[in-house]
């Protein structure tokens, strides 16, 4: 029996801006892509307000590495939004939670 590859992290993070794109229009989903940095979330959402968080994306089952753990534990540290998350739909509900005002 030939056992098929899993789901990939590219299928969540096309999910993710899918479904962010279909709900909140307005919000900008930025794609971070820096030079040797390859600690850095894959994503900035800036939202209404001011509002931002950084989101990194697994594929499904696999969690961050350790260096990218450090990173999103000093953005938060430092009044940032982050998180990682392996799930588009659980991705979108957390930024719904931090991101909308009362």
């Amino acid at each position: 029996m030939v056992k098929l590859p899993g789901k990939l992290e590219s299928s969540v993070t096309s999910a993710f801006r899918d479904l962010l794109k279909e709900k909140h229009p307005e919000w900008k989903i930025v794609k971070l892509s820096i030079m040797g940095q390859k600690d850095w979330p894959d994503y900035e959402v800036l939202a209404q307000e001011g509002m931002n968080a950084y989101v990194e994306f697994k594929r499904p089952g696999k969690a961050p590495t350790e260096r990218q753990y450090e990173m999103l534990k000093w953005l938060n540290d430092n009044g940032y939004l982050a998180e990682w998350f392996d799930n588009a739909k659980e991705a979108v509900q957390w930024l719904e939670d931090f991101l909308i005002p009362l």
